[in-house]
């Protein structure tokens, strides 16, 4: 990893710790083990830098999100259904201790023209993503392509918001690898099967047995 990376990720990481008015260019320079010249060489201001770190944000999403809709085809069962969740693609190349995860829900609360742009450009990145997949046949058609697309981007965003509240009541983090194997296998369920139920659905005794118990 070059230095300029090696400061991008730190200051990303601080910056989801205790955001940018409270982080400084030499504390990135100590916490990256560099010197805060060669923090301005790279990036001349904190404006630039949170600048960078904005952009790669929007970069890694956008690239994740095309990366999934691409290996579609290679993450369906024998019956053609989808067998994984864009939630857990993004944990499988980011690893569930990335920074990103922690900047973009700081980002996010946040709010401002970087978390616009954020959730503007996935937005795009994702209908373009489900318009591919609708035409391959993988989902189904809707009403209002563009409800649904900010409805499944909010519920993606979502774990990364709630991300401790989730760990707290499951006992698992869903943004690591064995708590996004169960967060991933409940969202393909519900996005795949839903949740209501008509009284002759064969699903219908399993849920009762359950509450039975």
């Amino acid at each position: 990893m070059t230095s300029a990376a090696v400061i991008l990720q730190t200051a990303m990481r601080l910056a989801a710790a205790h955001g940018w008015a409270g982080v400084s260019i030499r504390d990135i320079a100590t916490a990256a083990g560099v010197s805060s010249s060669l923090v301005v060489h790279h990036y001349r201001t904190k404006s630039n830098l949170r600048a960078a770190v904005d952009q790669r944000a929007v970069e890694v999403f956008t690239e994740l999100i095309d990366e999934f809709s691409g290996a579609a085809a290679d993450n369906l069962d024998d019956g053609g259904e989808l067998t994984t969740s864009l939630s857990a693609a993004f944990e499988a190349r980011l690893g569930g201790d990335s920074p990103m995860f922690p900047y973009v829900r700081r980002l996010l609360v946040d709010g401002g023209e970087a978390a616009e742009t954020l959730f503007t450009t996935v937005f795009s990145a994702m209908n373009r993503m489900l318009d591919d997949l609708q035409r391959r046949g993988i989902v189904t058609p809707s009403h209002d392509p563009a409800a649904r697309t900010a409805f499944l981007l909010v519920n993606d965003l979502a774990v990364m918001l709630f991300r401790d509240q989730v760990t707290q009541v499951l006992g698992a983090d869903p943004l690591s690898r064995s708590g996004m194997q169960r967060w991933g296998r409940t969202v393909v369920e519900v996005y795949r099967d839903g949740i209501f139920t008509h009284p002759d659905d064969p699903r219908k005794e399993v849920d009762d047995d359950r509450i039975s118990d």
